[in-house]
């Protein structure tokens, strides 16, 4: 295994201008200067067996200047170079930008794709590979040398790995243990190079997976990459997550996901997951903002769920027993600690610690209600993300995608908690009245359960609603769950008086 530990070239006069240099070799900048200085500083007490830099200055420059008398080997390499942006070299990033997600394949104009860069990159790794195993070495590079590293050492697609958000920190530490060379089927999808389909329609990049269209047909296919929930990179649990998520998804809605399928290429394998194209707009959660949602629709939603639960909990009974035998109050308090790492990425718009505040409330309340300790009390089943974006109301029909809950851990929760979190979105963006029929047509299927519980699940389902939306944008959308949510945070506490 080889440590590569990334830095970037220091700031340029081209970087204060926002201009995009790729080729040309421009010169570093007062603060540039300043920051290799100050990259050599945040080393000091580091040994490094070698620094590896582009051949422009102001890649090899930044390693001079910090390292200068500590004996380091600099070898300069042309593979790191950043991509040729052609006939765009210098022009305003405010241009280039928009443009670089169109050449991962093709070309700048006289210019190279970023295939091209990062084939440069593979070629670098395995020399590196070969000379430098067991060691430390760094990296100078520029955005391309970057994108290189996330793909072959990590496994995500050259067009994620330049369409993601890039903000600079001290270091990024890679792991090189082999090159990963898997095939990549989300590429092949997009060229129109897998047997039975030609170029999609469509293309919708979500955070975790991609979704093309052709027609009818519809193909879901996961990135390789690992995510905080699974390592879906690793071929094995990448298997049997596909499993897992056809295996949920087929068992709500049978008409609309077809099969799950497997392709081999060599040695390798991947997989993807065909279903039946529907209105995807047709969402509960437009349907409530709209006021198109009836209490008969309300009574179906509840009855599906019901029954789908159930049917589920005994047919996967043995594959979510250790979950089962863990009992409600510790997948509980897990799901609780795991929705506060998740607010944490709403930090913007809710403070940690508010976020802080709220979980550690629901956390003493929970341990402290006989309910989560009592199985009498409760029924544990499986679970599924009944996000309001996931059900669809198509003529007065209930559907539901993309349910299966991404972590192990949330397959397994309180049924009552699945029935609360449609009424939180009945509540929130619907009325009053919506809500109450969520609960009302429970009770046909479970004794009434303890008002402290309601409010604890209602608090919870509020504030997974409020950091989603705040993660899409829906700042909105959030507001309607975090004045449900305070209102209900203030119901428990003066029940607690």
């Amino acid at each position: 295994m080889v440590t590569i530990i990334f830095e970037s070239h220091s700031t340029t006069i081209d970087n204060e201008a926002h201009r995009s240099s790729g080729w040309n070799d421009v010169e570093l900048s007062e603060l540039g200067l300043k920051q290799s200085k100050e990259l050599g500083e945040r080393y000091a007490e580091k040994h490094l067996d070698a620094i590896f830099c582009s051949d422009l200055q102001r890649s090899y420059k930044t390693g001079e200047i910090a390292f200068a008398n500590r004996g380091f080997p600099i070898i300069q390499d042309e593979r790191l170079r950043e991509c040729n942006y052609g006939d765009l070299t210098q022009h305003a990033s405010s241009e280039v930008d928009p443009e670089k997600p169109k050449h991962i394949i093709e070309p700048f104009p006289n210019g190279e794709s970023y295939e091209q860069t990062a084939e440069r990159m593979k070629y670098f790794l395995t020399d590196l590979l070969c000379d430098y195993e067991g060691k430390t070495v760094m990296v100078i590079g520029h955005r391309a040398t970057q994108y290189g590293l996330e793909h072959w050492i990590k496994g995500v697609s050259i067009a994620d790995a330049v369409s993601a958000p890039w903000k600079w920190q001290p270091g990024w530490v890679y792991e090189l243990k082999e090159i990963e060379q898997c095939m990549d089927l989300i590429t092949r999808f997009e060229k129109g190079n897998v047997a039975g389909f030609g170029l999609p329609d469509r293309v919708i990049d979500v955070q975790i997976s991609k979704i093309f269209f052709f027609g009818n047909r519809v193909v879901k296919v996961y990135k390789r990459e690992k995510q905080f929930f699974a390592d879906l990179a690793d071929i094995g649990v990448r298997k049997e997550f596909y499993a897992e998520d056809f295996y949920w998804n087929h068992a709500m809605s049978p008409e609309i996901y077809m099969r799950c399928v497997s392709v081999v290429d060599g040695d390798d394998e991947d997989f993807y997951i065909e279903m039946q194209r529907i209105d995807g707009e047709q969402t509960l959660t437009k349907k409530l903002i709209d006021g198109a949602v009836t209490e008969d629709v309300i009574q179906k939603i509840v009855e599906s769920l019901v029954q789908s639960l159930r049917r589920i909990t005994v047919e996967h009974h043995e594959k979510l027993q250790p979950l089962f035998s863990r009992g409600l109050l510790s997948v509980h308090v897990e799901s609780l600690e795991d929705l506060r790492d998740f607010a944490y990425l709403a930090d913007d718009h809710i403070p940690r610690p508010d976020a802080d505040t709220v979980v550690d409330m629901l956390i003493e309340q929970s341990t402290q209600d006989e309910y989560f300790s009592h199985e009498h009390e409760h029924i544990i089943s499986a679970a599924i993300d009944n996000n309001p974006d996931n059900v669809l109301i198509i003529d007065d029909d209930v559907r539901f995608i993309d349910v299966m809950p991404p972590k192990e851990s949330w397959r397994v929760a309180d049924e009552y908690l699945t029935i609360v979190r449609s009424a939180v979105d009945a509540y929130a963006l619907g009325s009053s009245k919506l809500g109450d029929a969520v609960y009302a047509e429970y009770r046909q299927y479970q004794k009434p359960i303890p008002e402290r519980v309601t409010r604890i699940y209602e608090i919870r389902a509020a504030l997974i609603q409020r950091v989603y939306r705040h993660i899409l944008g829906q700042h909105d959308v959030a507001e309607r769950y975090q004045v449900f949510g305070d209102e209900r945070i203030e119901m428990l506490r003066n029940a607690l008086k």
